[in-house]
């Protein structure tokens, strides 16, 4: 489709009026020339926006070994995984428990219980990284502007909407992958582990094989626990970073980043001083090194698309001078808002976007922090000196 539109843009430049024109009509076609030229350039960024889509589309996220066949099946591992502690409940229901062959089938099944919880845990956390990788790559995917070719605007338009539309799936699979993983499965085989120690008991039998195996599983899980407790709240700084990112705030973005960083070494130092196993400790550790270095190399990518004044410049045209609710114009009311602080957002009215773009990094955080200062009102006044 968009090949299309490419070979018709450069077919008509290719078409140009007679060489010999007066003067007006050379002028009337230099005009045609400079909006065929804008169009071919419009062309040019949907054709490469839709290549870049369709390569992750087809695939990194729904090829054979994609991101979202490999969260399906990942979820059907942790079902047969589930359904692989039947085997274990059933030896347990026979009378032939006492044997040495029905209590050795019984440990190899806990046994294999045991090192698929490790596999599931380690691809689990395999497919989160993959999955924030290829949501960063559809961040840099172009929104290309329908109004700059409007003969095409449904096509543009329908193809925007299939990049958001992709970026949605993707972060809800992530969601899902990383939802209290831990918790929700230390529950099902705490359950799990009290059914067999219950029928142990209740069949009078002395089996230290068994129970060993399953303080290994409780040993596994509190381990998760311990790790997913210990690198959350990194997780929580990391959600308001993409959250002030997001928002146009990418200078308290940063100071936050530099924050995490030194929070992921504090973790560090209490992951290696938990007594948890080692392959948590192992899961752990690149848990933080793969968030942190995710949030760093997605905040590059998108300011290596969209400069930080760009971004910020974009940031205070909404936050400032937007109708009917930008700072500025609330601060013209009668009577003033009570909820805002105008002295401060007077201090850093009146810059143009081209102005903001000369300013450095420096002056352009105290605009951001003044900003976010004033939305919080007035300070209240100071107590008398006694």
């Amino acid at each position: 489709m968009f090949r299309f539109f490419r070979i018709a843009a450069v077919a008509t430049l290719l078409l140009g009026g007679p060489a010999l024109a007066s003067p007006a009509k050379r002028a009337e076609l230099a005009v045609k020339d400079g909006e065929l030229s804008a169009k071919k350039a419009v062309l040019d960024a949907v054709a490469q926006t839709y290549g870049r889509f369709a390569s992750l589309r087809d695939h990194y996220l729904n090829g054979a070994r994609g991101f979202h066949p490999r969260v399906t099946r990942w979820f059907g591992d942790a079902a047969s995984w589930l359904s692989g502690w039947e085997p274990v409940l059933d030896t347990l229901s026979g009378s032939q428990l006492a044997s040495p062959d029905v209590r050795q089938r019984a440990h190899e099944a806990l046994r294999g219980q045991v090192e698929e919880l490790n596999r599931l845990l380690a691809e689990h956390e395999a497919i989160v990284v993959e999955g924030a990788r290829i949501s960063g790559e559809l961040r840099k995917l172009e929104r290309v502007p329908s109004r700059d070719l409007p003969e095409y605007e449904a096509q543009i338009s329908g193809l925007n909407r299939q990049v958001i539309d992709l970026q949605t799936d993707t972060a809800r699979s992530i969601e899902f992958m990383s939802a209290q993983f831990g918790a929700e499965l230390e529950d099902i085989v705490s359950v799990m582990s009290e059914l067999v120690e219950t029928k142990i008991k209740l069949l009078g039998l002395d089996f230290p094989e068994l129970q060993a195996v399953l303080n290994e599983v409780a040993e596994t899980l509190a381990s998760v626990q311990t790790v997913d407790r210990i690198v959350g709240r990194l997780a929580d700084l990391d959600g308001e970073i993409a959250l002030d990112f997001s928002a146009g705030r990418v200078f308290g973005a940063q100071s936050k980043l530099e924050r995490l960083v030194e929070a992921g070494e504090r973790a560090k130092a209490e992951l290696a001083a938990a007594t948890v196993s080692d392959s948590a400790r192992e899961l752990g550790l690149a848990r933080i090194a793969n968030l942190i270095g995710g949030r760093q190399q997605s905040m590059a990518d998108d300011i290596e698309f969209q400069s930080l004044a760009r971004r910020f410049a974009s940031y205070y045209r909404s936050e400032m001078l937007s109708r009917p609710n930008g700072l500025v114009h609330r601060c013209r009311t009668s009577p003033a808002p009570t909820d805002i602080d105008c002295g401060l957002v007077r201090t850093i009215a009146g810059f143009s976007s081209r102005m903001l773009r000369e300013l450095d990094d420096a002056d352009l955080a105290y605009i951001e922090q003044t900003l976010e200062r004033a939305k919080l009102g007035p300070l209240p006044p100071a107590a008398p000196v006694q």
